[in-house]
C-alpha cells in the first residue's frame, strides 16, 4: 500500500488526490513502515483472516491501482488468463458492482444499500406456500423516508415484437411487482428503476411512468464509455425526476 501510494501521487491526475497519496505515504512511513514492493508471488501467499476483509480489499485495490489492467476480451500489452464468458458470473458482477457504486455514494448521505431476500406476503397451507419463489431484490436504497426497488439486468432491456419496441414483459413485471411488495410494508415514498445494460443494437429510450402510484423509471448505461459517464448515468438513474 505504501508503495502503491508513492506511485499514485506521482502519476494521478488530481493535485487535491497527489497531495492525498503522498501525505499518507508519509505518515505511514513515519509510523514504521517500509517502502518494500512485494513480488506477486509473495502476495498471493498472504494469508487472511475473518476479521481481515478491509486489508484484503485494500491490497486489491492496490494491485488494481498498480498494474491499472483490466481483463477484456482483446488483445492487450498484457498476457492474462483466458476469461470466463459466464453469463450467471457475469450478471452477479455487474449487480455487486451497482450496489457497491450506491453504497459507496449514498452510504455517507444516511441510507442503506444492500441485496434483499423475502418470501412474498402470501398465507395459505405451508405445504401449498413452500412452492412459491422468494423476491429478490438486486439493490434496494433505503433511507430519509424513501426506497428505491432497483433491478439489474446485464442485458437489452427492450424487445421487438409484432413491429413494436417494447420493454422486455417480464423484466417490468418482476420490477413492479417487487416494488409493490415492498411499498406495502414502507411508511415513505417508494421508486422502482428497471437499469439495463446499454449494448451494441439495443433499442428503447428512458422512460419515466407511474403505475397505480408507483413511479417507475427505466434506464441503460453504457458500459463501454468512460467512468466518469458511467458514474454519471448511475446517479441520474437513481435520482428522481424534477
Amino acid at each position: 500500500m505504501l508503495v502503491t501510494l508513492r506511485r499514485a501521487s506521482r502519476c494521478a491526475v488530481s493535485g487535491a488526490v497527489r497531495r492525498r497519496c503522498l501525505t499518507t505515504a508519509q505518515m505511514l512511513e513515519r509510523s514504521g513502515v517500509s517502502p518494500l514492493d512485494p513480488t506477486p508471488a509473495q502476495l498471493s501467499k498472504e494469508q487472511f483472516g475473518h476479521f481481515d476483509a478491509e486489508d484484503r480489499t485494500l491490497l486489491t485495490l492496490s494491485v488494481l491501482l498498480r498494474d491499472m489492467c483490466a481483463p477484456e476480451h482483446s488483445p492487450g500489452e498484457v498476457e492474462l488468463p483466458a476469461i470466463l464468458r459466464n453469463e450467471h458470473a457475469l450478471r452477479r458482477l455487474f449487480e455487486q458492482a451497482l450496489r457497491g457504486y450506491y453504497r459507496h455514494h449514498l452510504g455517507p448521505r444516511g441510507y442503506s444499500v444492500r441485496a434483499e431476500r423475502r418470501p412474498w406476503p402470501a398465507t395459505g397451507d405451508p405445504a401449498d406456500l413452500a412452492f412459491l419463489p422468494n423476491l429478490n431484490a438486486d439493490v434496494v436504497i433505503r433511507g430519509h423516508g424513501e426506497q428505491v426497488i432497483l433491478e439489474c439486468k446485464f442485458a437489452p432491456i427492450f424487445t421487438h415484437h409484432q413491429g413494436k419496441t417494447m420493454i422486455k414483459p417480464g423484466y417490468f413485471r418482476q420490477l413492479v411487482s417487487y416494488a409493490s411488495v415492498f411499498r406495502g410494508e414502507f411508511a415513505g415514498e417508494t421508486r422502482a428503476v428497471l437499469l439495463g445494460a446499454l449494448v451494441d443494437g439495443s433499442r428503447g429510450r428512458d422512460l419515466d411512468v407511474e403505475i397505480d402510484g408507483l413511479p417507475v423509471a427505466v434506464r441503460q448505461v453504457d458500459l463501454a464509455a468512460g467512468p466518469a459517464e458511467i458514474r454519471e448515468a448511475l446517479a441520474v438513474a437513481w435520482s428522481p425526476v424534477d
